[in-house]
This record gives C-alpha cells, structure tokens and sequence, in this order.
C-alpha cells in the first residue's frame, strides 16, 4: 500500500512537471519567432508611424561590447560609390583599389572635391555599440541564420551607412542621439534614419531620446523635410507636454500685423530698454509680430543716410580694439599706443579675428577693421529707412552690433548677413547668430520668413551642440 502511495506521487510530479515547463518552451518559440521577424520592413511606413512604435526601453552599460562581434564590413566600396557626386576607380599593379571623387559630407555640411576616398569616411548612423547596448547584445542576435548573423546584417545595412568627412567621423564617434547632434544642413536626414534603424532592429529607445527625437521631427516639418499627421496628437505615457506646448512648435508663419506700437517717423523710441531683460525665445515672438512685410526698403540705400561718425567712431575702434585684445602669459592685454608724433599715435597688439579664425601677434592695428554684425544695409532695408535720422546715426556706432575683425574677412563679408553669410569658424556660428537676433530686437528690424526660420532653427539647436568640441585632425591613410 505504502509502496503503491509513492508511485502515485512521483506520476503525479512528473505530470506537474511537465506542465510547469510548457510556458518555459512556448516563450522560447516565441523568442526565437520573434527575432527572426527582425529586421522589420520599413517599407511604406511613414516616419511618424514607425517613431511612435519605437520600442521602449533601457540602455545597458556595454561592458561586454566588443567590435568583432558584428563580423566583416563589406560595403565600403558600395556607399562609396552610392554617395559620390563623382567618382574615379583605381586600382594599381599590385591589386589595389581605391576611389578619387567628391563627396558630400551631411553632417557638417562639407563638400570634399576630388580627393583621396582615405579623406570620407563610412558612418553607422546607430552606431554598433549602441545597437549593442539597445537589442544586439542578445545571444539571438549571435545566430548564424541563412549565412550570416543578425549582427552581421546589421553592420553592412546600407540604410544606417552614410560618407562623411573623416573630420565628422572622428567627431562623432560611438556617440549616440541626443549627445550626438549634427549640423542643421544633416539633422533631418539623420533624424529620419535613426528612427528608421532603430524601428527596422527594434533597439530600444529612452524615454529622453523619444522626447528629443520628437521635437527634431517637429523642427523638420517646419522646415518641410518631413510630415507629421500622427504626431501632432502624440504624446509620451504619464508626460504632460504635448507638441503644442514646445515652443518650436509654436513659431510658424510670420502673421499679418504690423509692430504693435505704430511709431511715428521722426519720433525717437529706438533702440529698446528692454532687450537684456527678456529670452531669445520671446525675442523671436516680438521678431515674429513685428514682420508683416518682410524687409521692403529695397531702393534708397546710402552709406550717408547714417551720418558721419568718424569722430566718434576712433574712440570706439580704439575701445574695441582694447576689449578684444588677447592675454598674455601674465592676464595682460596685448594692447600697446605708440605715439609717432604730437597728439598722432599708433596702436600695435593681439587679436583674433572671430569670423575666419585667425590670430595675429603683435600686430599693426591696420590689419583689424570694425564690422557691423548686421549691417547698414540691412538695417535699411528691414526698418531704419523710416527711423529718424538721430536713430539711424546711433545704430551706425552701437557698440553691441561692432566687433573688429580681419580686413579679408570684414570685406570677404561685406554687406551680407545672416542666414546667406555664416562665419567660417564653427563654433562662432551660434554667436554670431544669436547676436543677430539681438540686434533685430534692439533696433525692431523686420525679418523675412526665411531669415525667421533660420533663426528659430539656431534658438533650437544651439543650445544642444557643443561649440567647443575640439575635433581631432583625420590622419593621413598612407
């Protein structure tokens, strides 16, 4: 009886036992049908759509992340030749090939002509550790199926591969979105891919690179790069900002009003008290207000029409000379007056030219010219051909809107302004348009629509690139 007892409870066991592991099995299948689904196709879908099924999730720490695990890249030779404006193929006698053409590099906005292919570069949009540390760490990733590894596929995807400069390649590194940001001129391209791999793989987003994420997308369909229907109604589980809250998403067309104040020709209100006690962002709303017609004062432009300040306009050019003269060693001005006659004096010192980057030592004066950030003409044309002409001579010598420079590079400028002319330094690009928008406040200049969009692009963006980035030199390939 005792012995019939303990067969009944180890048939019962088993039965149980069998039982308990049918869930384990099914989640297996389940796995593995799930990521033989991967990659996911993309075709048709819409941007939007594919952002807002983003898999959610956490990053790992990619401790265990090793290159050689993604295989051999293979498609090197293919972009290249994809990418390419124009392209030479060489080979040599001993075999080898290379490439001569010019490329065009997105992501600082870079145009390479007729070089080496050792100066472009193949970048993974999604870089391979953060796919790493977002899915492909999975030892299902690791299969071998039909040749080839998840991993592998990933790798040589042509859709996460672009040609940039060697320079932009360096710079960005394994960084990944949001730390990474590239120039405006490739943040929509890049925004669009990175939604589409991370989609396409179903590597896992955080909730701030969502958030980031959907305000570039709102930034593209401003710029009508990109279209969002779905997105507008989205928002994030639990958060309460919507895309109507941000304020980017905010700032469209310029309307139809004019300034709210009227101002009466002749009468003196410029320039505002106000303008350093408000943000960039209500700056652009008054810009926005302030701009019906654009800037209309095509014709009457004069050099004379702003008076002539040469008198006061030494003292200022020595002021300015003064302020912007380097340190040396010991925190002092390179600043130096050498008189050469009776009340006649030259000034001799350090500088260095923010718009082309170049520093002279000890140098002449006459090499340093004063620039007017938005110039006379401008101004003319965007609002001052109705000032008063006391308000026309004050803006030809405020101090905010000068800022010595090389002669080259003040002449090499001229007239021009933003967003046609940039400086060539990149990290000067940010100030130099933020001390336009300044400068439109202040004198309540008119903007043109695409004047305001640039603006609200670089209010945007701005904050988010780090200007002061040092990026390393390519090595030479040979």
């Amino acid at each position: 009886m005792q012995t019939n007892f303990w067969i009944l409870v180890f048939l019962c066991g088993s039965v149980v036992a069998s039982v308990l592991q049918l869930p384990l099995e099914s989640h297996r299948d389940s796995t593995d049908i799930s990521i033989r689904r991967i990659p996911l196709t993309t075709t048709g879908l819409s941007y939007e759509f594919m952002y807002l099924n983003l898999k959610d999730g956490f990053k790992g720490t990619g401790g265990d992340y090793d290159r050689d695990k993604f295989g051999d890249f293979t498609k090197r030779g293919d972009v290249l030749k994809r990418d390419a404006i124009q392209i030479v193929k060489i080979t040599d006698h001993c075999g080898w090939t290379w490439y001569v053409g010019t490329w065009y590099s997105p992501w600082d906005n870079q145009t390479l002509e007729l070089v080496h292919d050792c100066a472009v570069e193949i970048d993974h949009v999604v870089p391979l550790k953060e796919a790493w540390i977002t899915g492909a760490s999975s030892k299902n990733w690791g299969k071998w199926t039909n040749g080839e590894t998840l991993r592998s596929q990933f790798l040589n995807d042509e859709e996460n591969l672009v040609t940039v400069s060697a320079t932009a390649n360096s710079s960005k590194g394994a960084k990944a979105f949001p730390q990474y940001w590239p120039r405006p001129e490739g943040l929509c391209k890049f925004i669009r891919i990175w939604i589409k791999i991370k989609y396409k793989y179903q590597l896992t987003t955080t909730r701030e690179e969502r958030e980031e994420l959907k305000k570039a997308l709102t930034n593209c369909a401003q710029r009508g790069e990109i279209t969002l229907p779905e997105l507008e109604s989205y928002t994030e589980p639990s958060h309460t900002e919507t895309i109507d809250s941000h304020p980017a998403a905010q700032m469209s067309q310029l309307p139809v009003n004019n300034h709210s104040d009227g101002g009466d020709v002749g009468i003196r209100r410029l320039p505002r008290s106000d303008t350093g006690t408000i943000t960039d962002f209500e700056k652009l709303e008054d810009l926005k207000s302030w701009s019906a017609n654009g800037c209309a004062c095509q014709n009457g432009y004069a050099r004379e029409n702003f008076g002539n300040n040469s008198g006061r306009m030494r003292k200022i050019r020595e002021d300015l000379l003064k302020k912007h003269a380097l340190l040396d060693d010991n925190g002092v001005k390179q600043f130096e007056k050498r008189e050469i006659s009776l009340l006649k004096y030259e000034i001799y010192g350090s500088w260095t030219s923010p718009w082309d980057g170049q520093t002279f030592k000890k140098a002449h004066s006459c090499i340093m010219e004063i620039d007017h950030i938005l110039s006379l003409k401008e101004a003319w044309t965007c609002g001052a051909c109705n000032w008063s002409q006391d308000e026309r001579e004050d803006f030809a010598i405020d101090i905010a809107n000068l800022v010595p420079v090389y002669m080259k590079a003040n002449r090499g400028k001229s007239a021009a302004g933003f967003p046609t002319w940039e400086p060539w330094v990149d990290r000067e690009r940010c100030n130099f348009a933020k001390k336009w928008l300044a400068i439109k406040h202040k004198w309540e200049l008119s903007v043109t629509q695409a004047e305001f969009n640039a603006l609200e692009l670089a209010w945007y963006l701005c904050p988010r690139i780090q200007q002061t980035t040092v990026v390393p030199k390519p090595q030479p390939c040979w």
